[in-house]
């Protein structure tokens, strides 16, 4: 176990930089923009760290962080790190900064930048949890931001894509919620 609580923080700053992100007046267009930036830049670091400090030679979890939740039933804040993992967390975080500092959405930055900050949370927390009850909260916490960015920035045939966004996840959630519940 380690002290330090990075993938803790992997999770919670671009969680953070969304809510703050969302919090700051749409009249500072360029504030909202560095706020973005600079938490998915700093999650991006973090990655970078973890990747840094992996140890190859051990085939454990790694950076291990373990919470319990929910008592009566198990669930407990449980986040690690594999070999597998950690490619899939250090694209997350080298991928999402440059997605923001390249994208032009063409109206309403603000919700845009918001959600794709969510949605990086959303995303890292499905890779690092050992959970299975907290990765379906990540999984689930992952699709409202993709609602919103489909629905409202998608292209021409966008609503049609959501719909099927949704009936497909609605579908698989239902079943992962069903599966998760019969394992229980």
């Amino acid at each position: 176990m380690i002290e330090f609580p990075i993938l803790t923080l992997l999770v919670l700053v671009p969680a953070v930089g969304s809510v703050l992100v969302a919090l700051i007046s749409k009249r500072y267009p360029d504030l909202v923009r560095v706020a973005a930036l600079v938490a998915s830049v700093l999650t991006g670091g973090l990655s970078l760290w973890v990747l840094f400090a992996f140890k190859s030679q051990n085939a454990d979890f790694q950076f291990v962080s373990q919470h319990t939740w929910i008592k009566p039933w198990g669930i407990s804040w449980h986040l690690g790190v594999d070999g597998i993992s950690l490619f899939l967390v250090v694209l997350t975080g080298v991928l999402f900064p440059l997605v923001i500092a390249g994208v032009d959405p063409h109206h309403d930055h603000k919700r845009y930048l918001s959600w794709m900050l969510m949605l990086e949370a959303g995303v890292m927390g499905s890779f690092i949890s050992l959970d299975l009850f907290l990765f379906f909260v990540f999984w689930e916490l992952m699709l409202v931001p993709l609602y919103f960015l489909i629905g409202i920035w998608g292209g021409g045939r966008r609503m049609y894509a959501t719909i099927t966004f949704v009936l497909y996840t609605a579908f698989g959630s239902i079943l992962m919620l069903a599966a998760l519940i019969y394992l229980v």
